[in-house]
């Protein structure tokens, strides 16, 4: 392909467009320049360069757009996708600063404002000189190294097939890739993966001008375009030819390219109709010239009919061959013939149709095909023959009339349009009608055992054929047991009514079937055997379908029975049919036979046996239980925390609740059982021991069965609970009081006060401390003397003062004050230890309750 740069700044591209390198946005090869889609927006071009399949331009703002083919990544866009239009490339940051751009075989370049190039596309063979020879697609543009000189710039860059060369700003040059032709330059044809030298260019110098004629030829040397050549001096450019003078080429000639001697005669199939041509012009398709030099484009012939010319530059015209024709002139190509015709000769101008009898049902034929057997064609241009329908048939060929067509013989059919013969009926079928196209299956109680029959064979009497298409006599079976056949042709056995059967096969007469037996039945069609009654059935009349239920109240227990027996006593049965009676079930009795339902014991009675007889065998409800419903096979005993002393006890209020002081722990008790000594229930319906509560401290309970406590009298108290005698309320000891009933502790005398006796009940037993007395804690028995040197003028004091009249003496000795405190820790030990000894003596007695305390508190 070729492009051109516009003076506006566009481009315009012709020639091939298979991979879009014109960018005009399509793939059609174009035969004069056509313009290429827009570029970016107000972008005009300033430089342009093709390769092989792709087209690189240089837009006014240093940038680089592409088009066309983009395998390898000439394009600069990325991967594999190609562009019909032009496309800037962007990736990578693009590139904003060409100067200068080359597009090669399958790779482009670019010189940059600062003296650098950058390269994308194909490396085959170290082309882009980047240090490798790996042909990996560089799909964006890569920086060219510089590897030779730093310090030079690069001013122009040449891109080839598989090579790159570079002009350095010091005149010399470099080049990369491909060597095998010595492309690179430097004496050597190997590849080469980085940019190397070339040898370097001669230096310019003058040449001298010398007027002599080597060659003789009359042209001085230099005038003479070849100054060693005698038989020529001209350097001709076409279309102008010649020795030693330049002739332009007149009409009927050509001059294909420069430096030619002689034109060239326009050739057979063309024309020149101007002078100075560098070549000929084709007749078009559809004519043809045969001679040559020809001058006019009248000279190409329009072909005749019957032929035609379906190529430029034909010297001569093609007969349509065999199966076309072409009835016009100036023709590219023949018509074939159309279906129902043919054409049996060459350069025919007409079709000829199929003659009746034929037809032909393809194009471009050469003759038409005889009509088929089983076929006619009654017409003629037949494209099809006619099929004879179904239920005929045609043995012959080229048949012209339907009535070729004869109908199935009967015993026969066809069953396909087309066909040449007739089928004969199978066995098993038969055919009563011509012209058909299925025979039909013989019908039920029939058989057919020959081919191409049109009647079938009934079955005798005494048997029968169920099914359709019987071929023979076996099918038609003998009537089984229970049936019989009394008419010929049947296709189903009559069976013998219920309440009948018949054990005899083949049987063709209704009597065969007899009457059921007593205790006996038949209850469907068609049996063989009369079926005996059922356990819980009977029956006492010949030719029965079904058997009598035996009666509620009643049973029969075996099969084949004529009557039923009743139920005997003791046991009965509610429902009919039935071949047993049920035994009286537990809570039950039935005094009398055949009854339908047993008798419920009443209440207040159980009875845990079956098959009872008498009322009698109802037992009445023992102490501790009762039985609230009919019908109970058990008696129901009272729960627990009740009890019943009672018999025959019909309802669950005959349990009693246990009364306050008693519980019952287990079910069906007859009596309550007292709470312990030293225990009491306060409530009702005890159910355990549990129910029994420990006398609290200050209480006791000296009596079994108790609902309450007693409380120790005022004067004593009781730490411990669980108290079984009064002997465990403790009187008070001196210095305490109890004031009220039931008290835990007794309470002590508050400092300053004093008890001196026993078995107080008031607080006003505590005297209070004379004055020159004190007590200095509680629950003191007796008062103190105020110890020498100290005083107390007033009563109820806790202690003594120091000096006289209530002023503190701190002339006091040591053994002094010593002797003072000896004396009050003296008396406080004294006073506890008579107290621990009266409190053990009181206890002794209580040491029955006092273990059963500790075992049910664990202290």
């Amino acid at each position: 392909h070729s492009c051109a740069l516009l003076d506006n700044g566009s481009v315009s591209c012709w020639g091939s467009n298979e991979r879009g390198q014109l960018g005009n946005g399509d793939y059609v090869d174009q035969t004069s320049p056509t313009l290429t889609a827009a570029f970016d927006s107000g972008r005009t071009v300033v430089d342009i360069s093709g390769g092989r399949w792709h087209t690189c331009a240089l837009l006014d703002n240093g940038q680089v757009s592409c088009w066309g083919y983009n395998a390898n990544g000439q394009l600069g866009h990325g991967p594999g996708v190609g562009s019909i239009t032009p496309l800037t490339i962007t990736h990578s940051g693009g590139i904003s600063n060409a100067v200068s751009i080359s597009a090669g075989y399958e790779h482009s370049c670019a010189v940059l404002s600062n003296g650098s190039a950058m390269c994308w596309g194909s490396n085959n063979n170290g082309g882009m000189g980047i240090g490798d020879a790996t042909p990996n697609a560089h799909v964006y543009a890569v920086t060219v190294p510089n590897s030779l000189d730093p310090d030079r710039k690069v001013i122009a860059v040449d891109a080839g097939r598989d090579r790159t060369c570079v002009l350095y700003d010091n005149q010399s040059v470099a080049c990369t890739g491909r060597g095998d032709a010595g492309q690179i330059g430097n004496n050597d044809t190997s590849n080469q993966i980085n940019f190397t030298y070339t040898i370097p260019l001669v230096v310019p110098r003058s040449i001298a001008i010398d007027n002599g004629d080597q060659d003789g030829d009359g042209f001085a040397d230099p005038l003479d375009a070849y100054p060693e050549d005698i038989m020529r001096a001209a350097k001709c450019v076409a279309p102008t030819y010649g020795r030693y003078v330049c002739t332009t080429v007149g009409l009927g000639k050509y001059v294909p390219a420069n430096d030619a001697i002689y034109p060239t005669d326009a050739s057979i199939g063309h024309y020149v109709d101007q002078v100075g041509q560098v070549g000929e012009r084709p007749c078009p398709v559809g004519t043809y010239n045969p001679t040559t030099s020809a001058e006019q484009f009248s000279a190409c012939l329009g072909s005749d009919a019957g032929h035609f010319v379906d190529l430029i530059g034909q010297g001569e015209q093609t007969p349509c061959d065999v199966g076309t024709f072409q009835p016009g002139t100036r023709s590219q190509s023949c018509l074939p013939s159309d279906l129902g015709h043919f054409v049996n000769m060459t350069a025919q101008t007409t079709q000829i149709p199929c003659p009746v009898g034929t037809f032909q049902n393809e194009t471009e034929q050469v003759d038409c095909r005889p009509a088929e057997w089983g076929h006619y064609a009654n017409e003629t241009g037949q494209v099809n023959q006619t099929a004879c329908l179904e239920g005929s048939y045609n043995p012959d060929n080229g048949s012209i009339f339907s009535t070729d067509c004869q109908p199935a013989d009967i015993g026969h059919f066809v069953n396909e349009t087309g066909r040449y013969n007739q089928t004969a009926c199978a066995i098993g079928t038969l055919q009563n009608q011509t012209g058909q196209s299925s025979c039909f299956n013989a019908s039920r109680g029939h058989y057919v055992s020959l081919l191409g029959q049109s009647t079938e064979v009934p079955c005798s009497v005494g048997t029968y054929n169920p099914l359709r298409g019987a071929n023979n006599s076996t099918w038609c079976l003998p009537a089984t047991r229970g049936h019989f056949v009394n008419e010929t042709g049947q296709g189903d056995q009559t069976p013998c009514l219920s309440g009948t059967y018949n054990p005899v096969n083949g049987s063709s007469d209704p009597n065969a079937c007899v009457d059921a037996d007593i205790g006996n039945h038949v209850a469907t069609f068609g049996q063989w055997e009369q079926t005996p009654c059922a356990p819980g059935t009977y029956e006492n009349q010949t030719g029965q379908i079904l058997c009598n239920e035996a009666d509620s109240g009643h049973f029969v227990n075996e099969t084949g029975q004529t009557s039923q027996e009743k139920c005997l006593p003791g046991t009965y049965q509610s429902f009919t049919g039935q071949s047993f009676c049920f035994s009286a079930s537990p809570g039950y009795f039935v005094p009398l036979e055949g009854q339908v339902n047993q008798t419920a014991c009443g209440i207040g009675t159980f009875n845990p046996n079956v098959s009872s007889i008498n009322a009698s065998d109802c037992i009445a409800a023992t102490p501790g239980h009762f039985v609230n419903l009919t019908g109970q096979a058990n008696q129901m005993p009272c729960s627990i925390g009740t009890y019943n002393p009672a018999s025959g006890s019909n309802t669950s209020d005959a349990c009693l609740n246990a009364s306050s002081g008693y519980y019952v722990n287990i079910t069906g008790s007859v009596n309550q059982t007292p709470c312990s000594i030293g225990t009491y229930n306060p409530t009702e319906a005890g159910n355990s021991s549990e129910a029994c509560q420990w006398s609290s401290r200050g209480h006791y309970v000296d009596l079994e069965g108790q609902s309450i406590e007693i409380a120790c009298p005022a004067g004593t108290y009781n730490p411990m609970m669980g108290s079984d005698s009064s002997e465990a309320c403790l009187e008070t000891e001196a210095g305490h009081y109890a004031d009220e009933t039931g008290q835990a502790r007794q309470t002590p005398c508050r400092i300053g006060t004093y008890n001196p006796i026993n078995g107080s009940s008031s607080i006003f037993d505590c005297k209070l401390a004379n004055a020159g007395y004190f007590v200095p804690i509680e629950g003191q028995a007796k008062q103190t003397r105020c110890p020498p040197g100290t005083s107390q003028p007033e009563t109820g004091q806790s202690e003594c003062q120091l000096g006289e009249g209530g002023q503190l003496q701190t002339d006091s000795t040591p053994v002094e004050t010593f002797q003072l405190v000896f004396l009050i820790s003296s008396a406080l030990m004294i006073a506890m230890g008579m107290v621990l000894l009266s409190r053990r003596k009181k206890r002794k007695g209580g040491k029955k309750t006092t273990d059963a305390m500790r075992r049910r508190y664990n202290y």
